[in-house]
């Protein structure tokens, strides 16, 4: 019920139910397809270099750090026992041919050696 300036009462139209009943349906839609983005995102948030593929340098400057590894006690390279990984050269009676490789140019600064000079260092 309402009232207007001269307070007579008035009785308003109710409002068709199909219009709203569809707009609401739409929201609730919306509503979904929002809460779970807002569950992605927050799932991403949370990752770290320890829980992902994430590089550690990706990692927030506020990430705890993970504990460092103790020591064992063992010195670091190969150790005693361990099998050595190598090809073993052939005897020189089975060698069919002996091929020379000389570079053409310094790898590091890519210079091109001189002939005298790259057979001088191969035969040294």
């Amino acid at each position: 019920m309402r009232y207007n300036r001269g307070m007579i009462a008035t009785t308003l139209p109710a409002p068709e139910p199909a219009p709203l009943l569809e707009q609401v349906a739409m929201l609730q839609l919306e509503n979904a397809v929002l809460q779970q983005r807002i569950r992605e995102l927050e799932a991403r948030l949370g990752e770290n270099s320890a829980n992902s593929s994430r590089p550690p340098s990706a990692d927030p400057p506020q990430a705890t750090l993970r504990p460092k590894a103790r020591p064992s006690g063992r010195k670091r390279g190969g150790q005693r026992g361990h099998r050595r990984a190598f090809r073993m050269l052939l005897p020189v009676e089975q060698v069919d041919e002996i091929v020379a490789v000389e570079p053409g140019h310094c790898r590091h600064c890519e210079q091109p050696f001189p002939e005298s000079a790259a057979r001088r260092r191969l035969c040294s």
